[in-house]
């Protein structure tokens, strides 16, 4: 038996363990459905394992004030609006060799009608300021898939907006935005107020902190966003680093893939102390339809491991009716058109042909597979087990390529005789 596991759960007279007072993980000895991913951290969120009442809801900037210093889910091109009017603001432009001005260590490009792309010229960092509120800085790291367009959603919506890249041609999301990047992670950190973190693992997380330098840097009072799925007990670990640092986590995965992200309808679920929630809540809204509160620290990634658990066994409910339909003789197009309209309908249903198709089904597979693994370690560790649920939702993963090619097959015109 895996010690760890069996340390877990209660004995006689013992209460099951809680979200809250559960210790790290250690590393799992039992195989993986997956290998381990190389971890890097400019990753999406989708892909794991990353991880008061204060003001009310932050009002918009009216305007500014100068003040130097320095996944997955989609195929279809989703349409952004064009970036809003911005306001006049103050540039400095390069020195005749390239180099910017001393005065700015941090650069923020300015919008495309005072500089195209490739210019020279970058303007100084803005701190917003309107009915005696000044705006929170927010910073990012994380500029992949899911990271990018959820970016450009805070940057677009007139927050002063802090980011790193360890790769600068990330950046190139960020095109026609207001934003200023650092250097390096302590630098982003000490210019923020809310530092939101898309990346791939919990052990990038980790390194972000810890070696990288975020937590050292923050000032106290300040809030450290996980947007990764990642195990709720790593988002408990992350409270107690920070909390030594006087500094706030909340852990806040999002669903709805690329495509939620670009058109700014994600869902958020949110863990952690309700006034920072609140406090951070008007940022979330920016790229989300959607914003819970699930709970305490860790009570978000749970409601994203159940959200995407639930999705992959309805992914083999698909497969399964299909694939009696085919059996039958049924027209698969006819009764795909049929069941999108009806009471069976569901978003497994829905995607297939439009977010899930031949091309991406495979790589899909990959990412929910992950899921497992962390969702199969958050139940264990809180004293459950559910081998029934975890391996539908497995079949309903490794089915997915199969009913991608059915529902492709039935749309595709027969060929002449």
């Amino acid at each position: 038996m895996d010690q760890r596991r069996g340390s877990l759960r209660p004995g006689p007279g013992q209460r099951r363990p809680h979200l809250g007072d559960l210790p790290p993980l250690p590393a799992r000895g039992r195989p993986r459905l997956t290998p381990p991913r190389t971890p890097d951290v400019d990753g999406t969120s989708h892909t794991p394992r990353s991880s008061g009442r204060q003001p009310p809801t932050l009002p918009r900037p009216a305007h500014r004030h100068t003040n130097q210093t320095s996944a997955a889910l989609s195929h279809q091109a989703v349409a952004e609006a064009g970036p809003p009017a911005r306001h006049p603001t103050r540039s400095i432009r390069s020195t005749p060799s390239g180099a910017p001005s001393a005065r700015t260590a941090c650069r923020e490009r300015e919008p495309p009608s005072q500089a195209r792309r490739g210019s020279n010229t970058f303007t100084t960092r803005e701190t917003y300021v309107t009915n005696n509120h000044t705006q929170q800085n927010i910073g990012w790291i994380g500029l992949g898939d899911q990271g990018a367009p959820m970016a450009r959603a805070i940057a677009d919506s007139g927050y002063p907006f802090q980011v790193w890249a360890r790769r600068s041609s990330s950046l190139d999301a960020l095109d026609g935005l207001p934003y200023t990047v650092h250097n390096t992670v302590a630098e982003l950190g000490a210019a923020s107020d809310i530092v939101g973190l898309c990346l791939r693992e919990d052990s990038d997380i980790r390194q972000v902190l810890t070696e990288g330098g975020l937590l050292a840097s923050m000032k106290p009072g300040s809030v450290i966003v996980n947007h990764g799925t990642g195990l709720p007990q790593f988002a408990n670990e992350m409270t107690d680093l920070a909390a030594a640092k006087g500094i706030h986590v909340l852990d806040a995965p999002v669903s709805g893939g690329n495509a939620g992200a670009v058109a700014r309808q994600l869902t958020t679920m949110v863990g952690g102390d309700t006034q920072i929630f609140e406090r951070c809540r008007p940022v979330f809204e920016t790229f989300s339809k959607k914003v819970t509160h699930m709970g305490p620290g860790g009570a978000g990634q749970l409601g994203k491991l159940m959200n995407n658990t639930l999705l992959m066994m309805n992914q083999r409910n698909v497969q399964e009716i299909l694939g009696l339909a085919h059996d039958l003789g049924l027209d698969i197009a006819a009764l795909v058109d049929l069941l999108r309209s009806g009471t069976g309908s569901s978003f497994a249903l829905q995607a297939l042909g439009g977010a899930v198709t031949t091309d991406n089904a495979e790589h899909l597979t990959t990412l929910q597979l992950i899921d497992m693994d962390i969702f199969d370690d958050a139940v264990r560790a809180l004293g459950h087990s559910v081998p029934d649920i975890t391996a539908r939702a497995v079949e309903g993963a490794r089915g997915l390529l199969g009913a991608a090619r059915m529902v492709a097959d039935s749309s595709t015109p027969a060929p002449a005789a």
